[in-house]
């Protein structure tokens, strides 16, 4: 009896926090599988680096040291050391903070019950050295978020606010910061294995519906700046199943809802400014388009809703971003999405210089 009682007892209180804690929350004291999750808990962390280094050799493939430290309750600290590496492309040359790969340690990991081989993360870095940077980076974790709206297969994100230490001199300032899910832990939560240099890859293996929501979310946020048959800006993944092959957009800083300072139009697509939407997709079968465009006019309360609450922008730069996305859905309504495609607009040009 008193048995029977213990495992009463267990099972109520299993089913009560079942009903407490809300759909989609995990509890803190529920071990995280990787740092990237452990990681998604922490809103702050502070970052010793040895900024002026970085900076002086960020077109080297060198690894840094630096210390990952945050509170995890009012008297107790957490520490990783860790070791960091400048990584990206564009912004790895023009930004004051060049974005970063966190490296942890395998047997640190593995002492904190985390899964040793899933070890990097992404940062998403600052730009601009001004409290300004952060218009950037929230608007772009924001790109990142809506497009989770849209798709279940996508990269996880977490926003945090980061306080960089320069171990070189001592000075030290916060910046919000974007920590991106590594693609290798993405692939196996997805139970699909990452394509590599896979340019040019088979229509037919791919999953066209889902090629049609990509393009039209790039289209939303007003991005140029990918390509679907050359897989940039985005992962190709394939099914461990077999099934048709997908893709992952990523880095959404040349879109004109991020609005970057830095980022320029693409002349080629005829675009004045980097606001200017500009239709990538291909348009061989209409009726696909319209189903993928239906898709997302359903998505459009939650989008906006989402950008509304998103309290961390001022109400002024969340009423730009949702006027922003609002004629975008107008266009979806008015079936006008044809209607930005570079050819299309090339061809107006074109008629319009004729009858000058």
């Amino acid at each position: 009896m008193r048995n029977f009682s213990i495992t009463l007892v267990i099972c109520m209180a299993l089913l009560c926090s079942a009903w407490y804690w809300p759909s989609g929350f995990t509890p803190n004291l529920l071990v995280k599988s990787s740092i990237f999750e452990l990681l998604s808990e922490v809103d702050e962390f502070d970052l010793e680096l040895p900024l002026d280094t970085i900076i002086a050799q960020k077109n080297t493939d060198n690894r840094f040291p630096a210390r990952l430290s945050y509170s995890i309750s009012r008297k107790e600290e957490k520490s990783w050391n860790i070791e960091l590496e400048t990584r990206g492309k564009y912004r790895k040359r023009i930004c004051a903070v060049p974005p970063l790969k966190l490296r942890f340690d395998k047997e640190d990991l593995e002492a904190a019950g985390l899964k040793k081989k899933k070890k990097k993360i992404k940062l998403v870095t600052p730009c601009l050295d001004s409290w300004v940077a952060d218009e950037y980076v929230l608007r772009e974790y924001l790109a990142y978020q809506l497009y989770t709206f849209i798709s279940d297969r996508h990269l996880r994100t977490h926003l945090v606010k980061i306080k960089y230490i320069n171990t070189q001199g001592g000075s030290s300032f916060k910046r919000y910061g974007i920590l991106i899910e590594d693609e290798d832990e993405m692939a196996d939560r997805l139970d699909a294995d990452l394509c590599e240099d896979c340019y040019n890859f088979p229509k037919g293996q791919m999953h066209s519906q889902a090629n049609h929501i990509v393009d039209l979310f790039e289209f939303m946020i007003g991005n140029t700046d990918y390509s679907l048959p050359m897989v940039r800006n985005m992962k190709l993944l394939q099914p461990q199943d077999s099934s048709e092959a997908f893709v992952v957009p990523y880095d959404f800083d040349f879109s004109g809802l991020v609005n970057a300072p830095y980022a320029t139009p693409n002349l080629d697509y005829y675009m004045e400014t980097c606001r200017d939407r500009r239709f990538l997709g291909c348009s061989e079968d209409d009726r696909e388009l319209r189903i993928a465009s239906s898709f997302l006019l359903h998505k459009r309360v939650k989008i906006l809703q989402y950008v509304a609450d998103f309290k961390p922008l001022s109400e002024e730069s969340r009423q730009n971003l949702m006027d922003y996305l609002e004629s975008f859905f107008t266009i979806l309504k008015k079936e006008e999405v044809l209607h930005y495609t570079p050819a299309y607009i090339r061809a107006q040009e074109e008629a319009a210089d004729k009858e000058d």
